[in-house]
């Protein structure tokens, strides 16, 4: 009998691996598992941060180049609120308060500025005080007012007579004043820092109103209730920011008026 020795043909099958499947199959597992937790996690950040559903939105627009109004009124919508220009004119109300702040001083507070403007009638004409003579802080109740010239004295002295009648002026030298202001009373700190308090409530209103505006200006645009709603959140934040800041200016200036 005579034997065959011709070899025994090979079955294709698939590449063999530990679990059974092939190293292609593995990969397109490993890929789609991958997708699916990145899709979770882009999830989670999207209720976290109601904008990046605006983004997202934006992003799949500009990918799409069809013509679809629909679709490009949804991005119109979503995007339609300005979170840059609410941050500004929340920014313009804190300032704001900051600068009215500053112009709260104790009655009895001695500072330059305090006579910065103050006006001296000469004989047909009016100059500034700091035009005709040096001033300088000494202590803190005392300023001394030094003439240039010795015949303007007596003016700059009926000047500050006229500006203050709780002001004591005392002439020293032929060309020298002391001008004594008194300290403040409790009772007018007290009011300051009442006044204080009041312009503070003012521009927290202030800020509201901005939250207020800017929603108006989204749903005449034609945002949906859903993006309405995203925006309040965010202007929300916002606004408690500023008003924060607005709370650390007046407590500061309450410290300031309290400890004169």
């Amino acid at each position: 009998a005579v034997l065959s020795l011709r070899p025994a043909p090979v079955l294709a099958c698939a590449t063999p691996t530990r679990w059974g499947f092939s190293i292609k199959e593995k990969t397109a597992a490993k890929q789609k598992k991958q997708q699916e937790k990145e899709a979770r996690e882009e999830k989670k950040k999207t209720k976290k941060d109601p904008s990046a559903r605006h983004r997202q939105i934006i992003q799949a627009s500009e990918e799409d180049d069809s013509d679809d109004e629909p679709n490009k009124k949804e991005v119109i919508q979503a995007t339609n609120f300005d979170y840059p220009k609410a941050e500004q004119r929340l920014a313009k109300v804190v300032s704001a308060l900051e600068h009215k702040l500053e112009d709260i001083h104790p009655p009895g507070e001695v500072s330059a500025e305090l006579l910065e403007d103050l006006d001296v009638q000469l004989q047909g004409e009016t100059s500034k005080l700091v035009t005709l003579a040096q001033v300088s802080i000494q202590g803190a109740q005392n300023i001394v007012i030094t003439t240039y010239e010795e015949g303007t004295i007596g003016f700059v002295r009926n000047a500050l007579t006229a500006e203050n009648k709780l002001w004591t002026v005392e002439k020293e030298a032929p060309t020298r004043l002391r001008l004594i202001v008194p300290k403040a009373t409790k009772q007018e700190v007290e009011e300051l820092v009442r006044n204080a308090g009041e312009l503070a409530e003012k521009y927290r209103g202030d800020a509201r109103q901005v939250r207020q505006k800017a929603r108006k200006e989204a749903k005449s645009g034609g945002a949906t209730s859903n993006d309405l709603a995203l925006i309040e959140k965010e202007l929300q934040k916002r606004v408690d920011n500023s008003v924060a800041k607005i709370n650390k200016l007046l407590k500061e200036k309450t410290d300031e008026l309290q400890a004169k």
